[in-house]
């Protein structure tokens, strides 16, 4: 089992991105390339709750807490994230040179140790949200009854069952169905409540996050 949480190494994460966006870059595709993936970073980090702690149900660490090895994956993929920033960091600060790579001496298309370094940054990225996914098609516990045990008020079957009623006069011999069906729309609507309300609660802190960070730069911009 992996010693470090998700939600530890989200925000180490995090913070060496916040690192690279301190350093004034010159070239425009280098900026880019940084904003770009900052930004897939929390989308999937708000996707996932990872920068929620492990007493938040809404949390990476909780959702995954009996799935130890899917957790270690995912920890093992922050962690090469940080330390490919690292590399970005100091090579942004003039801390060492970017070299130049070309896989032969015919090759007349080379690159750099930045732009190589940015590509694996995406590509981390991307195996962070087809984890993810895997992560939501083995959720165990079934997502409409996670809806209706929400803590938001339920919503009354009588309205949705007098509404298929009135929209199919002729089910009104059929009480059973009608009921039948109009539950199933109370369902429907509670659970797409659910959605709408976690995908907020899950923005929320990562918005958060990003508003003291932006006050803070600001200040200490004032002042310096």
């Amino acid at each position: 089992m992996a010693s470090t949480t998700i939600a530890d190494a989200a925000h180490k994460c995090l913070a060496s991105f916040d690192d690279i966006a301190q350093v004034p870059v010159a070239g425009k595709p280098e900026r880019l390339h940084s904003e770009d993936g900052r930004s897939r970073y929390h989308i999937w980090a708000s996707n996932l709750g990872s920068l929620h702690p492990g007493t938040d149900r809404r949390s990476a660490d909780y959702r995954l807490r009996e799935a130890p090895e899917v957790v270690e994956r995912i920890v093992e993929l922050l962690d090469e994230l940080t330390e490919i920033n690292s590399d970005i960091l100091e090579i942004l600060s003039g801390g060492r040179t970017n070299r130049q790579i070309s896989e032969s001496e015919d090759d007349l298309e080379s690159s750099d140790e930045l732009s190589e370094l940015n590509l694996s940054v995406g590509d981390i990225i991307t195996s962070l949200l087809k984890v993810s996914m895997l992560v939501k098609k083995a959720t165990t516990r079934d997502r409409y009854a996670k809806a209706a045990s929400a803590k938001e008020a339920a919503f009354l079957t009588e309205f949705d069952i007098r509404h298929v009623a009135d929209k199919y006069p002729k089910l009104r011999t059929q009480p059973w169905l009608l009921e039948r069906l109009g539950n199933a729309i109370t369902q429907r609507r509670q659970f797409l409540r659910y959605c709408r309300n976690h995908k907020h609660r899950i923005a929320h802190v990562s918005i958060s996050l990003f508003v003291r960070r932006s006050r803070l730069k600001r200040t200490f911009d004032s002042i310096f």
